[in-house]
């Protein structure tokens, strides 16, 4: 039905094309790669909407039109994109304005060069936002394979001090840990290729935080810093799991956890329990020697104080929250926990040209700011501000 009513919609400025479907009866396995391939008359579709400036098409791999591109004399106002398994990189030969792109990394890319390749050289030449998110659902936390040799090969990658990339995005990779020690290289590998690039903003959002103790921390001894950063943001996953879930190719992993109890009962038996403790992020942090806005997020499972009430206690109704419990948990334990887990750190003392680091929690639904101040003496304060997220 899409090429009969997005010629209506003229205005369009965002489209999202995400279909797929989850099964195929065997009868149709010949046919699956056609149900991913974009018809021509979607694509003339496409061709009619001279407004739209961000396209989401993750999950399709071709078109079957060859004269379709997301050039500018096609499509002049596109400037965002977001693709996963897509092909055909020739559609964007020729000149484009696409500069913001998200890449939806599937783990069959381990073994696809050109597909790699591809992508780097013709989605990456001019992106100035990028971001590769982790294709949910199996379980390998880890960048693909070959990421850093294929860079490395592209035309543009000589020129990497030149290129446009200001922001790069990581959602549900794991920049702490690995399932394998042979991948506690790949990310390192890949962010020191970047270590001459314009990068200012560099976020990992989304982690994964497993805790098994036959997990192989990432080796960032050989990676070259990233000077250039400003502000770096960590942000850690509510949904947890205690146990790998393996490499995506169906094994099961399974081991103690780090402590030997389940995060669930650390969880009941402290308000604030870490997730992930300090010294795990000292390694990471050494990237960004020049750092100046830091943002931690969800490093505790934070348990908010809540009152029993007749309504609240009704089956699927949420708890009411006590409101001067919840003032005092945010003085008295959240507040306090943050600034622990930031004194760890030592990040003030580490980094000198840091001003701010934000902690928050969304379970708490609280953050604490603490910002630098140098007084007329040049002696240097720590200012601390907490504050209701929502």
């Amino acid at each position: 039905m899409s090429p009969v009513f997005l010629p209506l919609a003229q205005n369009l400025t965002y489209l999202v094309l995400a279909f797929l479907p989850q099964t195929v009866p065997d009868e149709f396995v010949d046919d699956y790669a056609g149900l991913t391939t974009l018809r021509t008359s979607f694509t003339n579709a496409l061709r009619q909407l001279k407004h739209l400036q961000a396209l989401e098409f993750p999950f399709w791999e071709a078109k079957e039109d060859k004269t379709f591109t997301f050039s500018t004399d096609i499509m002049p106002s596109l400037t965002h994109i977001s693709v996963g398994d897509w092909q055909q990189w020739d559609a964007f030969e020729v000149e484009h304005k696409i500069d913001v792109v998200k890449w939806l990394i599937h783990p069959d890319l381990d073994f696809d060069e050109d597909l790699i390749r591809g992508f780097f050289e013709h989605l990456g030449r001019q992106a100035r936002v990028l971001q590769f998110a982790a294709q949910s659902g199996w379980g390998r936390t880890d960048l693909p394979q070959g990421l850093a040799e294929n860079l490395q090969k592209v035309s543009w990658y000589k020129n990497i001090s030149e290129h446009p990339l200001e922001s790069f995005t990581l959602h549900g990779f794991n920049p702490l840990t690995s399932h394998k020690q042979e991948w506690t290289t790949i990310l390192p590998s890949f962010l020191s290729l970047l270590s001459e690039s314009n990068i200012r903003s560099i976020s990992f959002i989304d982690v994964p935080s497993l805790r098994n103790a036959r997990r192989h921390k990432l080796d960032w001894s050989q990676t070259s810093p990233l000077h250039k950063v400003s502000t770096v943001q960590i942000s850690l996953a509510l949904d947890e799991d205690t146990k790998d879930r393996g490499d995506g190719g169906g094994e099961d992993f399974e081991g103690e956890d780090d402590d030997g109890e389940s995060d669930a009962q650390k969880g009941e038996s402290d308000p604030m329990s870490e997730r992930v403790p300090a010294d795990g992020l000292e390694s990471l942090l050494d990237l960004f020697p020049n750092v100046v806005n830091l943002s931690l997020a969800n490093f505790h499972r934070a348990k908010k104080p809540t009152t029993e009430s007749q309504r609240g206690s009704e089956e699927g109704q949420p708890l009411a929250v006590d409101s001067q419990a919840y003032d005092r948990f945010a003085r008295e334990t959240f507040q306090p926990a943050a600034r622990t887990f930031i004194d760890r750190l030592r990040v003030f003392e580490r980094f000198d040209k840091l001003e701010q680091v934000v902690f928050r929690s969304a379970e708490a639904q609280l953050a604490v700011r603490f910002r630098r101040d140098k007084t007329e003496d040049k002696e240097t304060r720590w200012h601390e501000e907490l504050r209701r997220l929502y």
